[in-house]
């Protein structure tokens, strides 16, 4: 007698369900609004504050200079009240220069809108919004979610991975959700780098063809840096010439050059910070298919930094060249989750 009760009870709210909804056709049920991805993940959106930020200590932030191959074009500090923000490690910039996707070490993405002033400087931020680097393993762990890395081509984005060396690939949606899409490569031997010193950077060569750097060689008795050529599934290991203690944090290729982010770390006098290229043109064939390999490279320097410039833990790297055919360079610090340390994006043009 009560099963009966508590079915009529039951079957009596459903029908006032269905009663209290407007009658727009039986069709319309089936196109009310859902989720944009089968995760349910959305863009969360936060505040995004910014101030100049004076690089070099005897020149004023507001004015551009040249230091090496490249000219200072502004820089700046930024912050939000956002306890997920910070972190930043990967960095891509819109071939136009308007829009900022950069990956976290603590597994998301940070998209901003950027400013620039009659001059050309950077000058601003705005429209900032946060949204969960999603994978098919629970990546909410550190020492699976260690994203370094994000190279652009398109909708399409690679990441690579340092906790569990790995790179995987992500694609932006229409609706701008960024969904995962598989691995691309896992690098198992490398497990046995300690913390932080594993895969760093990847950059994406053509359609068939991606570099990706470790920070640290496995085997200790030698100082340059490992590098890896992925090309029809197979990895082809070169390496990268070390300059003095300078470990690269981030590379990126960019019309026939790879592009280096390094920086080096001494007790006393602090953060040191370095820029160089190398031309990949006679190393590299155009066809899809042919294959890349060289042993080892040396890239050139762009510029250094030091005693004289105003420093943080610079990670991320990327290269846009614009339609007079300017080429200007962008690279972001990550602060690690420390008051101590800031959120920097300095811009930079790659002088004659």
């Amino acid at each position: 007698m009560a099963l009966r009760f508590i079915r009529i009870i039951f079957y009596s709210l459903l029908v006032s369900l269905f009663l209290l909804l407007p009658y727009q056709g039986w069709g319309q049920i089936s196109s009310l609004p859902v989720p944009s991805n089968k995760y349910g993940h959305q863009w969360e959106k936060i505040d995004i504050k910014t101030a100049p930020h004076q690089l070099s200590r005897t020149v004023s932030a507001n004015k551009s200079f040249r230091t090496g191959k490249l000219i200072y074009h502004g820089g700046l500090e930024l912050k939000s009240n956002s306890k997920k923000f910070g972190g930043y490690s990967g960095l891509s910039i819109s071939e136009d220069g308007r829009q900022l996707l950069a990956v976290s070490d603590r597994s998301h993405w940070l998209k901003l809108s950027l400013d620039y002033n009659a001059q050309g400087q950077l000058s601003g931020a705005h429209k900032g919004a946060i949204l969960t680097l999603l994978g098919d393993q629970n990546i909410s762990r550190f020492s699976q979610g260690d994203s370094e890395s994000v190279e652009q081509t398109g909708s399409e984005l690679l990441v690579s991975f340092e906790g569990h060396p790995r790179i995987e690939h992500y694609q932006i949606q229409p609706d701008g959700i960024i969904l995962h899409q598989g691995r691309l490569s896992d690098f198992n031997h490398l497990k046995k780098l300690r913390n932080n010193k594993s895969l760093e950077s990847v950059a994406r060569i053509n359609s068939s063809t991606v570099i990706t750097l470790a920070e640290q060689n496995p085997d200790h008795k030698k100082s340059d840096t490992p590098g890896y050529i992925i090309q029809n599934n197979q990895q082809t290991p070169f390496f990268v010439k070390k300059t003095k203690k300078f470990s690269i944090t981030d590379v990126t290729y960019h019309q026939g050059s790879l592009y280096f982010l390094e920086r080096y770390f001494h007790k006393r006098s602090g953060l040191y910070a370095r820029l160089s290229s190398f031309p990949l043109d006679k190393e590299i064939n155009q066809g899809p298919n042919d294959p890349l390999s060289f042993k080892t490279i040396k890239p050139k320097k762009l510029a250094s930094f030091g005693l004289l410039h105003k420093l943080d833990n610079f990670e991320g790297i990327s290269v846009r060249t614009d339609q007079s055919g300017r080429t200007f360079i962008y690279i972001i610090s990550d602060d690690n989750f420390r008051d101590r340390q800031k959120t920097l994006l300095l811009m930079f043009e790659l002088g004659a």
